[in-house]
């Protein structure tokens, strides 16, 4: 086996469980009680894009554990008792000279606050995407101000550890 090999499979592996995730929670109803027969519906039609990859069946395995917590959690009861605003925003910002164009993945008003979320499928804090939540709070000034929102905050939401950081 070469060197680095399995390095790769499992770096390949949690990239693909977080596109399997993220694609999930943009279809999924924003409800409190979503049932489990709702979100494990739209796994398993997301999972079939993936099941012509190497790790599909495996990927769809590992998904259904971790939303089973998220969506049973204190986390995603709180969020999703929020207003939703937008989910999978396009967004744009110069960063370095460059033009960088993404999508956020959720934002939400929370107490007078515009919250800007991004899922990470694992994670220990915000800090660790510090960065990145500076340049998503930057490109949305313009829409805060257009929402009458004074405040503007970034959160990380890890969906295995069914918690949430803010900055």
């Amino acid at each position: 086996q070469e060197p680095g090999f399995a390095d790769q499979n499992a770096q390949d592996e949690a990239r693909l469980l977080g596109e399997l995730m993220h694609a999930v929670m943009e279809e999924i109803p924003w409800d409190v009680g979503i049932s489990r027969q709702q979100w494990g519906t739209i796994l398993k039609r997301q999972a079939t894009l993936f099941k012509t990859r190497e790790h599909g069946v495996m990927l769809e395995k590992n998904a259904r554990k971790i939303l089973t917590a998220f969506f049973e959690s204190a986390c995603w009861k709180e969020t999703a008792s929020k207003k939703l605003i937008a989910r999978e925003f396009p967004a744009s910002f110069v960063h370095q000279e460059s033009l960088v164009v993404g999508r956020i993945d959720l934002i939400y008003e929370d107490a007078g606050e515009l919250v800007v979320a991004d899922y990470k499928t694992k994670t220990s804090s915000a800090l660790e995407h510090e960065a990145q939540g500076h340049a998503y709070l930057n490109a949305l000034k313009g829409l805060a101000l257009r929402l009458g929102k004074k405040k503007l905050v970034f959160e990380v939401i890890s969906l295995s550890d069914a918690k949430r950081w803010r900055l």
